[in-house]
């Protein structure tokens, strides 16, 4: 089966699961807010100065002056 079409099915999953477990998985949004949190910090302390390049001048959205992700 291609990325496309496997894509897809998930697609089409994801928007009947959401419809018809959707308002009891509000309970759950702690865990998308931890996962969106882990992803912020690794983006700014991956190697580099929150920049998104090396030795840049400039700092991402989200990210205080030292580097360290804002949560």
């Amino acid at each position: 089966m291609s990325l496309t079409t496997q894509i897809l099915i998930a697609t089409a999953g994801g928007i009947v699961f959401g419809s018809l477990i959707g308002p009891w998985a509000s309970n759950l949004k702690f865990i998308g807010d931890i996962f969106i949190r882990l992803i912020q910090m690794f983006g700014c302390t991956a190697g580099n100065d929150c920049s998104g390049r090396r030795g840049g001048k400039r700092r991402r959205p989200g990210c205080r002056k030292d580097g360290v992700p804002h949560i």
